[in-house]
């Protein structure tokens, strides 16, 4: 009976092992649990301070692209935000500035496609695309503020092509638009800061 006993427990322990092995790699250790992630790690808040500005003139407009129309006013939105087009400093060159490269320029000149940069939000968290260009142009011409002639003599309209591409379709050929598109009334804004009325 013992020798019985003997036998069977020698046959459940050779029945473990070789389950073992061959559930686990024929008698290889099991392989080693994939690490835990470490926890990532939060930014601390950023605290909210104002933005002071010394200057030697005041402000006779809004801080808005669609109301300002003097040069004090202008030079503090040139510090502060940019257009789809800019100069590069100390020049006259134009360069890309929120958009992702130079407008293309269809045959009859009427017509000036710009692909925008990606990933950019506004300060409140707006994300920058198309149909915040788009909402930005239709506001100077509904606002009618002092500058909107520099958007309504020259664009027709404003057309989302996708989510990053834009276009401005002019009412003449107007081969200095370009230099048009940098300064303030075409500069985007966010539609939660600056809606239409």
């Amino acid at each position: 009976m013992k020798k019985l006993q003997f036998c069977l427990m020698i046959f459940i322990v050779f029945t473990v092992v070789f389950s073992a092995s061959v559930l686990f790699g024929k008698g290889e250790p099991p392989p080693p649990a994939a690490p835990e992630p470490e926890p990532e790690e939060v930014a601390p808040p950023v605290e909210v301070k104002p933005l002071i500005i010394g200057t030697t003139d005041k402000l006779t407009g809004a801080i808005d692209s669609a109301q300002a129309y003097d040069f004090h006013t202008w030079e503090i939105f040139w510090n502060m935000s940019v257009g789809l087009l800019t100069y590069k400093p100390g020049t006259t060159e134009l360069v890309p500035g929120l958009a992702a490269e130079m407008p293309t320029v269809s045959p009859d000149g009427l017509e000036y496609t710009f692909k925008l940069r990606r990933g950019l939000k506004f300060s409140d968290g707006t994300p920058f695309d198309a149909s915040v260009v788009k909402h930005s142009i239709d506001r100077v011409f509904n606002t009618r503020g002092d500058p909107a002639w520099l958007v309504t003599v020259f664009v027709k309209e404003v057309q989302v092509v996708d989510d990053y591409t834009v276009k401005f379709i002019l009412n003449d050929v107007f081969g200095y638009f370009p230099a048009l598109v940098a300064t303030v009334p075409y500069y985007p804004v966010s539609p939660k800061v600056y809606p239409i009325d």
